[in-house]
This record gives structure tokens, C-alpha cells and sequence, in this order.
């Protein structure tokens, strides 16, 4: 099971999320604010982390950027996947170290795919990646 943190303040990104990561392989906690997304991530038991781009007063970007400079590289490479308004802020999440962007509303299956590819391997180091066996 993979644990994932949404961090979101929307009702239907949550629905839509909730319904493309129903079932026994996620183990899904939802937050409303990007503080309380960083300190789960931070906890060192978050697989994956999911951001919308906007929650509260903080961003995708600046969430995905507060976990990479976390000294512990395990939790600083913690995949994070942000869920964006428009294509254009893929660069921003980028740059800050996303390891994946999806345009919202994403396509059926695009979300679950993406979490199973990434919490499927382990990070050892920046831009290191393995495969995780469970």
C-alpha cells in the first residue's frame, strides 16, 4: 500500500482524486493547507505527495520547494506530483523539483499511473533513483 498526502482546499480535486485512488493499493490522507502537506511529507511517511497548485496562501511550487531542502534526503526526495490550472505553471513546478505535473482535470488512469510509477522506486540521493521492492 502506498501511502499518498493530498494537499488541497477544493471539494471537487479531492472528489476526483479520492475517485482515481479508491482502493486497496492507497492509503489517501487529505490536507487543507500547504504548511500541513510539508509537515506530512516531513514525517518521513509519505510514499507520494500530491499538490494542488493553489491551497490556501501557499503554491505547488513553494510546498514542492520547503521538501527538497529538507535535510533528510529521503524525505527530500519524496516524489511530488502537482495538479495544475494551466500548462504554463509546469515550468515553475519543475524548476522547483516536481516530479510530475498534470494539467487538471486530469485523464482517467493519468493520476493512479503516475503515484504507482513513483512510489514504486526509491530515491538515495538527489536525482538517484531506484527501484523499491515491496
Amino acid at each position: 500500500m502506498f501511502s499518498v498526502v493530498l494537499a488541497t482546499d477544493s471539494p471537487w480535486v479531492e472528489e476526483d482524486v479520492r475517485t482515481e485512488l479508491d482502493g486497496p493499493d492507497f492509503d489517501l490522507t487529505v490536507v487543507d493547507s500547504g504548511r500541513a502537506a510539508v509537515e506530512a511529507v516531513l514525517s518521513g511517511r509519505v510514499d507520494v505527495a500530491v499538490l494542488d497548485m493553489q491551497v490556501g496562501s501557499m503554491g505547488a511550487p513553494a510546498m514542492v520547494a520547503e521538501i527538497r531542502n529538507d535535510l533528510n534526503d529521503r524525505v527530500a526526495s519524496t516524489p511530488a506530483v502537482c495538479l495544475l490550472d494551466r500548462a504554463a505553471d509546469a515550468w515553475i513546478c519543475k524548476k522547483m523539483g516536481a516530479d510530475e505535473c498534470l494539467l487538471k482535470p486530469f485523464e482517467p488512469g493519468s493520476l493512479k499511473r503516475a503515484v504507482r510509477r513513483l512510489a514504486g522506486r526509491d530515491r538515495v540521493g538527489p536525482g538517484v533513483a531506484r527501484t523499491r521492492k515491496r
